[in-house]
Order: C-alpha cells, then sequence, then structure tokens
C-alpha cells in the first residue's frame, strides 16, 4: 500500500512537471513544424503517444531493470543540462511577462538554491506537494478553457495546405513532455510495474491537444504563430462573465509552480542517475552539482529559450522513448548474467 501511494505521488509529481514543457511548446511549435495541419496532428499525437507511451513504459518500469553507469552518466548530464534551459526559458518568459526591465538571472539563481533544498531535504515532501497542488493546476486550467471555449472558430482548426509527410514533426512536441515519467519510472528502481502506461503518456497528450485546440481555434493559426506567447494572450483576453478583469496572475501562478516542478524533477532524476554511475560519490557534492550545475547553465547559455524550442523537445524525445527503454534492457541482461 505505501509503494503504491509513493507510486501515485510520483506520477503526480510527473504530471505536474510536464506542464511545463508543454505549455511551453504548444501551440508555437507544433505551428511552426504543421502549419495550419498543427491541431490534427496533436489529435494523431494521442494514439501515438498511447503506443509509445505503453511500450517504453512497460520497459522503464520492468522488475529489476536499472541502468548501467556507463549509460546513466550520460543521463545525468543531459538532464543537468535540460533542467538549466528550461530555467533559462521559464525565467526570461516570466521577465517578458511580468518584470520585462528585470534581467533573467536572479529567477535562475533562486530557483536553483529552492531546488538545493529539496535535494538536500526529503523527497516525499516534494512529492506531497505535487499531489496537494494538482487539483488547483486542474481548477485553474478548467477555468481558462471554459471562459475561452466560446471563442473557438471550427474553422481555424482545419488545414488549408496541402498534406506532406514534413507536417509529422509536429507530434514531437506533444509527445515529448510525457517522457519525464518515463524517466523517473526507469530511475526509481523499487520493480513496481506501472499500470496502464500508455494512460499516462495520453492524458498529457490529449491536454497538449486541448491546448492547441483553444489557442489556435481562438486566435487563428497566423496569429498564434506570431505572437511569442499564445496561452498568455489568450488568457488576457478572458472576460469573465461580461468583466474585463485580468486574470494573468492565474497563468503566472501556473508556470511558476510547474516551472519549479519541472525543474526539482529533472534534478532529483539526474542525482538517482549520477548516483547509478558513481555510487561511490557521497555527501553534499552530487547534490550540489544537480542543483548548481543547471544554474550555471541557465546563467552562461543565452541561447536556452530558443534551444527549449528547437532541438531540445527532440533530444529529450529520444533519451526518454529510445535511450531509456535500451538502458534499461541492457542493465536488466547485465544483472542476469
Amino acid at each position: 500500500m505505501c509503494v503504491k501511494r509513493d507510486r501515485n505521488r510520483a506520477l503526480a509529481l510527473c504530471f505536474v512537471a510536464s506542464l511545463s514543457p508543454l505549455g511551453r511548446l504548444l501551440p508555437g511549435s507544433a505551428l511552426r513544424a504543421s502549419g495550419s495541419w498543427a491541431f490534427l496532428v496533436t489529435v494523431l499525437a494521442l494514439p501515438v503517444s498511447w503506443a509509445l507511451g505503453g511500450a517504453a513504459g512497460r520497459v522503464c518500469s520492468r522488475r529489476g531493470g536499472k541502468m548501467p553507469p556507463a549509460l546513466a552518466l550520460p543521463l545525468a548530464l543531459w538532464l543537468c543540462f535540460y533542467a538549466g534551459v528550461i530555467s533559462r526559458a521559464a525565467a526570461e518568459r516570466l521577465c517578458q511577462a511580468v518584470y520585462p526591465e528585470t534581467k533573467p538571472y536572479i529567477f535562475i539563481i533562486v530557483t536553483a538554491l529552492a531546488v538545493l533544498v529539496t535535494l538536500r531535504g526529503r523527497q516525499v515532501s516534494l512529492y506531497r506537494a505535487a499531489r496537494l497542488v494538482l487539483p488547483f493546476l486542474a481548477s485553474a486550467m478548467a477555468f481558462i478553457f471554459l471562459f475561452n471555449l466560446a471563442k473557438v472558430s471550427p474553422g481555424w482548426l482545419l488545414p488549408r495546405e496541402e498534406f506532406s509527410p514534413g507536417v509529422l514533426w509536429g507530434l514531437v512536441p506533444v509527445i515529448a513532455p510525457s517522457g519525464l515519467w518515463l524517466a523517473e519510472a526507469a530511475l526509481r528502481g523499487d520493480g513496481e510495474e506501472v499500470r496502464r502506461p500508455g494512460l499516462r503518456s495520453l492524458l498529457t497528450a490529449a491536454l497538449g491537444c486541448a491546448m492547441t485546440l483553444l489557442t489556435v481555434g481562438a486566435l487563428s493559426p497566423g496569429m498564434a504563430s506570431q505572437v511569442r506567447d499564445p496561452a498568455m494572450t489568450l488568457v488576457r483576453d478572458m472576460e469573465v462573465l461580461g468583466s474585463d478583469t485580468r486574470v494573468d496572475a492565474l497563468a503566472v501562478a501556473v508556470w511558476i509552480v510547474t516551472d519549479f516542478a519541472a525543474l526539482a524533477l529533472l534534478a532529483a532524476l539526474a542525482r538517482r542517475a549520477l548516483s547509478l554511475a558513481l555510487p561511490r560519490l557521497r555527501g553534499p557534492g552530487p547534490d550540489l552539482f544537480c542543483a548548481l550545475g543547471p544554474m550555471a547553465v541557465g546563467c552562461l547559455f543565452a541561447g536556452a529559450p530558443e534551444f527549449a524550442l528547437g532541438p531540445a523537445p527532440l533530444i529529450n524525445a529520444g533519451v526518454c522513448y529510445v535511450y531509456l527503454p535500451l538502458g534499461v534492457l541492457f542493465g536488466g541482461k547485465n544483472e542476469k548474467t
């Protein structure tokens, strides 16, 4: 019963964390890759994510599956680098939306220190917090969805150009965010089989599909692809019961919670991978590396926001859906021999 409770908390944290890249990638990345086919491609991503998530999830959570040290070290380095990219992208998005005259470094440093506290403390507290905050996030997203649904024009969701295989690249930003829970399952090491793994990926992809429907259908594909943050543009234009009361703070609160959850989860996963790669490494050193390493990447890598929208989702999808299952299989075979 305790293992089941811990698994549910872990899945809650993974779902909250996946909202960070999902909100940053959609619908912008899907529109750039698929054009007017963006919404239909996100619909196609539903069965694809269910199939891929189910296959990879069963492998990553298999009994006795562990990453070999030779494969765990590159994974730890990638997770730290990816956390740094997300940290810089999240800080710049917050600056542009709320503090336009502020540099992002202060937010990156403060977030890194908060992540360090979670690494040095009890990890179960982070999982419990995610379980508690999940209803708030669900209520906030349902509120935004319901008050903007009437603005959706079905005509904006239909393609206006001929189909070409290149539009399928729009699947990547929908599928990639759900890879976080695959990494958690692969590195957890408790041997507990995840039930209905395809459903986890399907729920994340369904949320991405709903976000694309709302933003593209309400703003039009042209406007949604031109503005820097379509979701924030939509929220700023919201009218609640005929009032022009602005609810920007609601979107910003969702940003802050999901971005911190993603950074804390990536740092915790990097710490686990580092312990597999270097089991003799003890003390505060690994925690400092996994918290301050991303901070250094975020402060020094000025191109992180563009990287987060371009190569990062593709690389992360390859890591989660290919590298992790192969690593777990390889590690499991080594244990048997």
